[in-house]
């Protein structure tokens, strides 16, 4: 969605947790048990990690940790990813055929989810 540098300061101010000035990128990292109540006091939306659709059905954005599998189902050990939220800031500039500048910021949610092992 569009969104200025200004405004992505003004909402995630506190919570930067990396900046790429070359690449005009600007990064927070969301994770853990408190991530989703903190996120909803952040944008204002207690239900932001819910989306509606027909015939009421709807999908939500948890952050708990993969169920662990029963020891006797045991095949491989692995190390499960964190589930987390990446949300983004950045701009895109291009220049069209008469040298005029065009340009925009953006901003954007990443979920990153650990998945369950079959």
């Amino acid at each position: 969605m569009p969104y200025i540098l200004s405004q992505f300061y003004g909402v995630f101010k506190g919570y930067i947790h990396r900046r790429f000035p070359k690449f005009g990128r600007v990064r927070c990292l969301f994770q853990g048990d408190n991530a989703y109540t903190l996120l909803g006091q952040i944008l204002n939306d207690k239900q932001w990690g819910v989306k509606y659709f027909a015939n009421e059905q709807r999908t939500y954005i948890t952050f708990q940790p993969p169920r662990k599998r029963a020891p006797h189902l045991k095949k491989k050990e692995i190390k499960p990813r964190i589930t987390q939220l990446i949300v983004n800031w950045y701009q895109k500039v291009k220049t069209d055929t008469h040298g005029h500048v065009i340009w925009a910021g953006y901003i954007s949610f990443r979920f990153l989810v650990a998945r369950g092992h079959s």
